[in-house]
């Protein structure tokens, strides 16, 4: 139940490594993934509007979610 609230309620985007991007385990078949500094994440950076995109597709998909990921990876 917990996990439910959370995933509804602000964890938009999730690290993931560069070996986990499009594993076979994935939770969804679709994947967005920042490449870039989880500030730039945060309200005013570059790729702030993710997290509204993130929360549009989590409240309204209509046939399958996509998974909104972020590496920092170098």
């Amino acid at each position: 139940m917990l996990s439910i609230l959370r995933e509804l309620t602000g964890e938009w985007i999730s690290e993931v490594s560069c070996e986990d991007i499009q594993s076979p385990n994935r939770l969804f078949y679709d994947e967005l993934v920042f490449f870039g500094d989880a500030e730039d994440l945060q309200p005013g950076g570059v790729a702030d509007n993710l997290i509204t995109a993130s929360m549009i597709d989590r409240y309204g998909f209509d046939e399958q979610r996509v998974s909104f990921l972020y590496n920092t990876d170098p």
